[in-house]
């Protein structure tokens, strides 16, 4: 079979992700998985949905994964996305889904009467009747939190309330040490979003428009990606007196002094990046780079203890202790200052680094580490703060992936 993946999912080894989810079903004496959520899917098979991941629609409806306790995992998907699911994945049985589509592969049963209905409950029966073949009385491992009702009632009926588990914790669990080819994923992603800012922030000035601003963000970031890795831009954006992390488009004009945030950054092959960069519009307000270097002084502090055994907890203390010591910041009730990152869409992934928290860090896991603050215009030093790079967790340390700017004017 020709291989029409991109170049580097090429490299995408499925039979490591596999071996990590059956190890984990191993240890907790788990048979099989259903896997609901399209970013787990696509971290137990390697193919992302489209369709699954459409706004509004229940996970469950476009696609299924079945993980079994030995053996390759089974990936339930609508017809019409079946045959490119075949040809994107590897180690991976393929089982298709009628739906309203009609895709003609020459059979009679391709040309059967279609309802417009999803069928919701199709695709999670045809997973949980796989499941039930695996072996005699299986433990089953089921994704609950993305249950729908109509799907949690097809559970129940068809599987013993003793005989399954919510499996949330397991996948959940499976994502915090990363492959190598999660890190080369990573790394690219937040090498890139590093260098994309650098070439933003020299061209937002005085009198642009909030709608420019988030013009300027798409093109740089579509032009610059010659690797064709993207598959999308997750720019949150805080500037001047606007803090929150409105999607809607906004026509403020920036003003000599306004503190600009560009947060988040790119989805490469479904990977998010999740680094920040704060600066100030012209010549910036005294107070603000006060508060900046109080923020940074917190940053470094954290940097310091990105290391293998440091507890995540121990960091979180060691981060908000130098930023009160302050008199800027003389209170940082911040709920975290840093988490994992991983196949999330919300950026954000487990664990945070919090004051309960009580994990440390590991060889192998990637994190992002951040000091973020926001101060109305109750305030002298008005703006959405945020201090964020991405690291690598190694044997003897860490490996930082990107650079923040050290100072609010920041010179390019």
């Amino acid at each position: 079979m020709e291989d029409y993946r991109h170049p580097l999912l090429q490299k995408r080894s499925q039979l490591d992700f596999q071996q990590k989810l059956q190890t984990l079903m191993d240890r907790d004496g788990i048979d099989a998985l259903i896997v609901l959520n399209p970013q787990h899917i696509y971290y137990a098979t390697g193919y992302l949905s489209k369709a699954g991941a459409m706004p509004g629609l229940m996970p469950g409806l476009a696609s299924v994964a079945m993980v079994p306790r030995q053996g390759e995992v089974v990936l339930f998907i609508i017809d019409l996305e079946s045959a490119e699911a075949q040809l994107q994945t590897r180690h991976v049985q393929v089982e298709p889904l009628p739906t309203f589509f009609f895709v003609d592969d020459g059979t009679d049963q391709s040309r059967q009467e279609r309802s417009v209905d999803f069928q919701s409950a199709s695709a999670i029966q045809r997973a949980l009747n796989a499941a039930l073949d695996t072996c005699a009385d299986p433990l089953v491992g089921v994704e609950m939190g993305a249950l729908s009702h109509s799907a949690a009632s097809t559970v129940m009926a068809k599987i013993d309330s003793r005989r399954q588990v919510d499996c949330g914790g397991l996948l959940t669990a499976s994502r915090k040490i990363k492959t190598a080819w999660e890190i080369e994923v990573l790394r690219l992603g937040a090498q890139f979003w590093d260098r994309a800012v650098r070439v933003i922030a020299p061209q937002v000035e005085p009198g642009m428009s909030l709608l420019e601003f988030d013009g300027l963000i798409m093109k740089t970031a579509w032009e610059m990606d010659t690797r064709h890795t993207l598959t999308g831009v997750v720019a949150i954006t805080g500037c001047g007196p606007l803090l929150t992390l409105c999607g809607l488009p906004r026509n403020y004009r920036l003003k000599e002094g306004d503190l600009v945030k560009l947060d988040g950054g790119c989805a490469h092959l479904g990977y998010t990046t999740d680094i920040c960069r704060v600066w100030s519009v012209g010549k910036p307000v005294p107070a603000k780079s006060a508060v900046f270097d109080v923020l940074y002084g917190g940053f470094q502090r954290g940097m310091e203890m990105l290391r293998p055994g440091v507890k995540l907890s121990d960091m979180y203390h060691a981060c908000r202790s130098e930023v009160e010591a302050s008199t800027n910041i003389p209170s940082y009730p911040r709920g975290h200052v840093g988490h994992s990152i991983s196949v999330e869409s919300t950026l954000e992934d487990h664990p945070w680094i919090t004051a309960a928290e009580p994990s440390a860090f590991e060889p192998g896991m990637v994190v992002s580490h951040e000091m973020s603050y926001a101060a109305t215009s109750n305030t002298p030093h008005e703006g959405s703060y945020n201090i964020e790079d991405t690291f690598l967790i190694t044997e003897d340390g860490h490996e930082r992936f990107s650079f923040t700017n050290e100072k609010l004017e920041w010179i390019i």
